[in-house]
């Protein structure tokens, strides 16, 4: 049975904030270098507005999903080029279970002319990784305002 907290870790690689989950353990050595080897076929396909957001193991099934995200529509082809890479890097031999699913979302840009504007914090919030730490809900944000009186 999956333990709640110790299933998941941040890591920064280049410009690339990803989160690496997994089903029934925690992220090891193997997932930390396959998310550098995505990050440098990610920054060698893609004109740098492409970011890899997530990275989840799937132990029971054998599955590793990769979700990549971007502001440009020709960063789309990243898919096809990276599952060859990962399978001939990671699958060992005939027997290898794992099987590497790439995921590809494109967005609208963003207001990049915002002093608040981050191109990973806008990706990691648009692909659902990240929370938005800039949006409040009217309730909670009152609570928090002192009120003159």
């Amino acid at each position: 049975m999956p333990i709640s907290g110790f299933h998941s870790e941040w890591i920064t690689i280049k410009d690339h904030r990803i989160y690496l989950s997994c089903r029934a353990s925690f992220p090891d050595e193997i997932m930390f270098f396959m998310a550098k080897v995505i990050v440098e076929a990610c920054d060698n396909n893609s004109d740098n507005a492409a970011r890899v957001t997530r990275i989840d193991f799937d132990d029971k099934a054998g599955v590793y999903a990769i979700n990549i995200a971007s502001t440009n529509s020709h960063d789309s082809v990243i898919k096809d080029r990276l599952e060859p890479v990962l399978e001939t890097i990671f699958k060992n031999d005939e027997n290898s279970i794992s099987t590497f699913l790439v995921h590809v979302d494109i967005f609208e840009p963003g207001n990049t002319n915002s002093d608040h504007y981050d191109h990973m914090e806008y990706l990691s919030i648009k692909s659902d990784v990240a929370s938005d730490r800039w949006r409040h809900k009217d309730s909670e944000y009152q609570k928090s305002v002192s009120k003159p009186y």
